[in-house]
């Protein structure tokens, strides 16, 4: 599929980029780029544009929904040591949401944070004297999205 097709689907579907990307699991940028030819578009990603472009579009979550989604993600961290793949995927796609949903410019740096918090969990030993500090910060990071939720309503 080349970066036309992909554009082509993304229009059938309706949708602007961040929509679809957040449709797929990817974010705007990277639609842009598959779109420009300038990143390639692997199989997950062709076979999820396709199957979108079928089917009604993804309804956007509410800011409500996106913060819940989130708080789950770093209990999930918090309880276990590690995040699902799943996890990290939706992760990924979470920002573009925001964006979407008129989310505050806090809520935004909160999430790069998280989402640096939970690739650096994934990534320590369980016997790594660093994954104290991590948790620390987790938990912080905890405090201050819920602290974000009652400000974003």
């Amino acid at each position: 599929m080349n970066g036309q097709e992909a554009k082509a689907l993304r229009k059938r579907a309706g949708m602007s980029q961040a929509e679809f990307g957040m449709a797929i699991g990817l974010s705007r940028e990277s639609v842009g780029r598959m779109e420009r030819g300038s990143e390639s578009i692997d199989r997950r990603s062709e076979l999820a544009m396709r199957y979108i472009a079928e089917k009604a579009p993804v309804p956007p979550r509410s800011l409500a929904q996106i913060h819940e989604k989130v708080m789950s993600i770093l209990d999930e961290a918090a309880v276990r040591g590690r995040v699902s793949y799943e996890a990290v995927v939706v992760l990924r796609t979470i920002p573009s949401e925001w964006v979407a949903s008129d989310g505050s410019a806090l809520g935004a740096s909160l999430l790069q944070n998280a989402q640096g918090l939970i690739g650096i969990i994934n990534c320590l030993d369980d016997a790594d004297p660093y994954r104290a500090k991590v948790h620390e910060d987790l938990r912080q990071l905890k405090l201050a999205w819920a602290a974000n939720r009652v400000q974003d309503g």
